[in-house]
């Protein structure tokens, strides 16, 4: 029997990113590592990250205070991420970015003035997150018969958006509809349709030419499985959806010369291949691998987690970095932590508090780690900083760079000591530390962890 592989198949890059999210994750904090909704639409992908210490949930009220929190590729609600942020949950959002990027499309035509009209499935959790982040009125379009009975306020005024597990071919017709009913609506150009979903679909129609039977390798709540199935059914090929090898039926082979195989966006290659060993079983199998576009795209780790891993950040604040390094014995401030002396006194006496160098983390300086790093940002991102830090521990790095370099500050900034192993830290990167400070009075602080 001839068992044709479809090229692409299976993972896509938005669901290895979210996968590998949750396993560095484990790594990087240990176990457990709380995951709001399914991270993939996949049994066995969840199965496998149960099993390293990953606890999937479907409401942040389940998690503990301070358990380091990962949001699924599907993406979530503002308010789900404003819940988060009231409890300081440390967050790792593994969002694939195509998600992102509607989320944002939605968002500029609704500050633009327009009602959104999202074309997708009712339920869906990237529906529910995208329904959730546009401000505003979005209505939800699922076929043209929804279309025959939107209302709009301003029929001028309208811009639709589309699910990202959703190709051209699947929400042509329903665009075609608004486009007729609304000349003048506004939507995003086919480029931003999600590329996975597109080279899969194109894969199946491809395979179902040279075929008797698909199998779709897949979970049954997986949209785009399920629309790999179909479409193989449309173009008249019997095909089957496959969650586990356990339902492949040797009965659906009989008569058949040549199977085609392929996966959703969310299957493991390994459940591919337990299938192929399931086909071995029926029948000998002659393997072959179909013509087709090679995947070469990768989206990065959230920068917060590749801060992490690097010893230079956490997830959201100190608090779960600081979990693992506490019990680890180490400082959770990472590098540079053992130049921080917070609580000594400074060289004009009592209630006088050292530099510090802790790492910077903030919307104006991103991840800044030593005091080289820092002297290479703009002037004027560094003076904003220091006028509107929060945190005077951050605040005093910046102050000191901005004195080294006779830089003007933009609003007035109190003075700071500096003790002798901070000065001698700085002195390897060229910042002389000693110019123009005075001290300050303020009671000595400590870090989260209780180190001096």
């Amino acid at each position: 029997m001839k068992v044709i592989l479809a090229q692409p198949r299976g993972f896509c890059a938005g669901v290895e990113r979210a996968i590998e999210i949750v396993e560095k994750a484990l790594e990087r904090y240990g176990p457990p590592v709380y995951v709001r909704h399914e991270i993939v639409h996949n049994k066995r992908v969840v199965q496998e990250l149960t099993a390293k210490g990953a606890r999937f949930v479907e409401e942040l009220d389940e998690i503990p205070d301070g358990a380091i929190t990962v949001f699924s590729a599907h993406g979530v609600a503002q308010s789900v991420e404003d819940t988060a942020a009231d409890r300081s949950l440390p967050v790792l959002d593994a969002t694939c970015p195509l998600v992102a990027k509607v989320h944002k499309e939605g968002q500029r035509y609704a500050e633009k003035g327009f009602e959104v009209v999202l074309i997708g499935h009712e339920g869906h959790p990237e529906v529910v997150g995208t329904m959730g982040r546009i401000p505003g009125v979005v209505h939800l379009v699922q076929d043209t018969g929804d279309v025959a009975t939107l209302v709009p306020a301003n029929p001028d005024k309208l811009a639709y958006v589309t699910q990202t597990t959703l190709s051209v071919d699947d929400t042509r017709e329903v665009i075609e509809a608004l486009k007729a009913r609304f000349p003048s609506i506004a939507g995003p150009d086919v480029k931003d349709i999600c590329y996975a979903t597109q080279n899969r679909q194109a894969a199946v129609r491809k395979l179902s030419e040279t075929v008797d039977l698909i199998l779709v390798v897949g979970a049954r709540n997986s949209s785009n499985s399920n629309r790999l199935r179909e479409l193989g059914g449309e173009d008249g090929t019997p095909s089957y959806l496959v969650e586990e090898v356990a339902a492949v039926d040797p009965g659906w082979f009989e008569g058949v010369g040549a199977v085609g195989v392929t996966a959703g966006a969310s299957t493991p290659e390994h459940l591919v291949d337990e299938v192929i060993d399931r086909l071995r079983a029926v029948a000998p199998v002659e393997l072959s691998i179909m013509d087709g576009i090679e995947e070469h795209i990768r989206f990065k780790l959230p920068e917060q987690l590749r801060a992490a891993l690097s010893g230079r950040g956490s997830p959201a604040g100190s608090g779960g970095r600081g979990r693992s390094r506490q019990a680890s014995g180490q400082c959770p401030h990472g590098r540079l932590g053992r130049f921080v002396q917070n609580s000594e006194q400074g060289p004009g006496g009592a209630g006088r508090t050292a530099l510090s160098l802790l790492p910077v983390a903030d919307r104006f300086l991103r991840h800044v780690d030593t005091p080289r790093e820092l002297k290479l940002r703009k002037p004027e991102t560094l003076a904003h900083a220091a006028g509107v830090s929060r945190h005077i521990l951050r605040r005093r790095l910046v102050v000191a760079t901005l004195l080294q370099r006779d830089i003007p500050f933009r609003r007035p900034v109190q003075n700071f000591v500096v003790d002798p192993s901070v000065r001698q830290a700085l002195r390897p990167f060229g910042i002389n530390p000693d110019a123009r400070l005075a001290h300050i009075p303020e009671p000595p602080f400590r870090l989260p962890c209780g180190r001096k």
